[in-house]
């Protein structure tokens, strides 16, 4: 990640997921949004939500990655014109990532 990049979650989530997953995972330190579904009143693949995630950034579509595991969901994010980067295994996404970010597969730095 580069200076003055963001990172979000935007999550299908459940009531009480916020406080299980920040006490699990600590989301809240890593990333610049969280948005749960439950809270936000849309989820995934509704395009709206995509479109939240980028005004909370202050980013404009073109320029978000959006990765899951989900097809439905990559699809409803290039429908709004983010990037859609399936996930199928840890390091295939870093691969991508890295390939997106950076222009070439200079290695990211992490053991596998």
């Amino acid at each position: 990640m580069q200076n003055g990049d963001q990172r979000a979650i935007l999550s299908n989530s459940f009531v009480g997921a916020r406080a299980r997953e920040q006490e699990l995972y600590g989301f809240h330190n890593h990333f610049d949004a969280v948005m749960y579904s439950h809270e936000e009143g849309m989820e995934k693949p509704t395009q709206e939500i995509y479109l939240l995630a980028c005004n909370r950034l202050a980013v404009a579509p073109e320029a978000m990655i959006f990765v899951d595991d989900l097809p439905a969901n990559i699809q409803a994010a290039k429908s709004v014109d983010m990037t859609g980067v399936l996930f199928a295994s840890t390091d295939q996404v870093i691969d991508e990532l890295d390939a997106l970010l950076y222009g070439s597969r200079h290695g990211s730095g992490r053991a596998r």
